[in-house]
């Protein structure tokens, strides 16, 4: 893979990063979400980011692949 692709795929990664460590933060609005609760959020946004990681790589290789062709 290329630099572009990395810094992609990283940035997805990044922006999962930022928003698991902002549901486990004890915001002002929702200090009494339960363990259950944010447990599912982080799951949630750890499977949206692997999901977003296998699409974006594979959009990128077909790309890659016209481009080689």
């Amino acid at each position: 893979m290329n630099v572009f692709q990395n810094a992609i795929l990283t940035v997805v990664w990044l922006f999962t990063i930022i928003m698991c460590a902002d549901l486990w933060t004890d915001p002002l609005i929702n200090a009494d979400a339960g363990l259950s609760e944010r447990l599912g959020g982080t799951g949630l946004f750890i499977s949206t980011a692997v999901i977003a990681h296998l699409i974006i790589k594979r959009i990128l290789s077909q790309s890659q692949k016209k481009t080689d062709n």
